[in-house]
């Protein structure tokens, strides 16, 4: 009868209690006991705007280089006159002036290079 069992442990019998601190925050996150002579917490500011590192623009440089890069090629190939100017032209029947000078002029599709 006064036997202990081998398979038993005296930890096993121990309760163990835990008093936390007055200081400590509240375990589920709750708020904090306030204490009658604290003045009140002022209200908090309200959040920032989201943040947007860029305003909305239009890129105009690129397009008006590009713009303009047309214009002259169109000018240049008025200038030309292809079908007046020489015989082996590319595009003739449905460019008319503005039709190309041959490869073997331009590789590049492009007036002569003497325009």
């Amino acid at each position: 009868m006064g036997r202990i069992s081998p398979y038993s442990s005296p930890e096993s019998e121990l309760e163990i209690k835990i008093q936390s601190r007055q200081s400590d925050p509240h375990p589920v996150g709750g708020p904090r006991p306030r204490h009658h002579n604290q003045p009140p917490r002022p209200p908090l500011p309200p959040p920032p705007p989201p943040y947007q590192p860029f305003k909305k623009w239009f890129p105009w440089l690129v397009p008006n280089i590009v713009v303009v890069n047309i214009i002259l090629f169109v000018i240049a190939m008025y200038i030309n006159n292809c079908p007046d100017q020489s015989t082996k032209c590319i595009g003739t029947s449905t460019l008319g002036r503005f039709a190309f000078q041959s490869t073997k002029e331009n590789p590049l599709l492009g007036p002569s290079a003497a325009t």
